[in-house]
């Protein structure tokens, strides 16, 4: 053989090694982690990314979100985005829906402007991915504290006076920056707020949203004071240590409901 048939012959030796070696890897560890293999390789040698800069770390479009997070991000983000712009209405409700449980560390976060994907990389700490909606002038809120007590004075004792306000907690630091930390909790890490968004019953009347203004858009939180029978059809304001946790669950289901006196945006 001559050292231009050994030369090919060698060369085709290769080829089939290393395609035989690729089968292999695509058999045991499947394309979705081959592929990733080979991007992190990529990656490891400056390529596919301007400059030869390192690739990006905790979100981006690699991340792989939960389907039904995202959908949920997006239905919510649409929402949102839609009353905001909605100048002729305020001070009314807005359905939230079913909230899915966040999976795999990912979890819509709110903070004033955007509602976002992200995923948690530690106490406190979120990173972020490419799910990220911009909506200038949305401001995030609770109502609870004493907001909640104003909220209450304006709808719920039976005057109707609308001379108590803001009806949400007025505080920088627990609005900055929101996270769902489940289908049933809203945490405010600013401030170490915790929140029930929906009681134990899975009734639709829990989720909603509150409207206050043309900017601010609330969660509404609730919990049980424990008391079957109290004024107002059972719909007691918040007291003592309750007043950070929002409104009298009881306010959402009996007698003359938060739904039926303040009415859908």
């Amino acid at each position: 053989m001559n050292k231009k048939g050994f030369e090919i012959s060698s060369m085709l030796g290769w080829i089939l090694g290393i395609l035989a070696v690729f089968i292999i890897l695509f058999i045991v560890l499947g394309p979705n982690q081959l592929l990733k293999m080979a991007r992190d390789a990529a990656f490891s040698l400056g390529m596919g990314v301007p400059g030869g800069s390192p690739p990006p770390t905790g979100g981006g479009s690699s991340d792989i979100i939960p389907e039904e997070l995202t959908r949920y991000f997006e239905d919510l983000s649409k929402k949102i985005d839609g009353e905001i712009k909605k100048t002729d209405k305020e001070r009314c409700l807005i359905p939230l829906g079913v909230i899915p449980n966040p999976k795999d560390g990912y979890f819509i976060t709110l903070s004033p402007d955007f509602i976002n994907i992200k995923k948690n990389i530690g106490d406190k700490s979120y990173a972020g991915t490419d799910k990220s909606t911009n909506i200038p002038g949305f401001k995030p809120c609770v109502v609870a504290n004493h907001g909640g007590v104003n909220f209450f004075y304006n709808w719920l004792d039976g005057s109707i006076k609308y001379e108590y306000g803001p009806e949400y907690f007025n505080d920088a630091k627990a609005n900055e920056f929101m996270v769902i930390e489940s289908k049933t909790r809203l945490i405010t890490p600013q401030d170490n707020g915790v929140y029930e968004i929906k009681d134990a019953d899975p009734r639709e009347y829990y989720f909603l949203l509150y409207k206050a203004d043309a900017n601010h858009i609330c969660f509404m939180p609730s919990w049980d004071d424990g008391w079957l029978l109290a004024p107002n059809n059972d719909c007691s304001v918040p007291t003592g240590g309750d007043i950070q946790k929002g409104l009298d669950n009881d306010c959402f289901y009996r007698g003359k409901k938060i739904k039926d006196i303040v009415g859908m945006c």
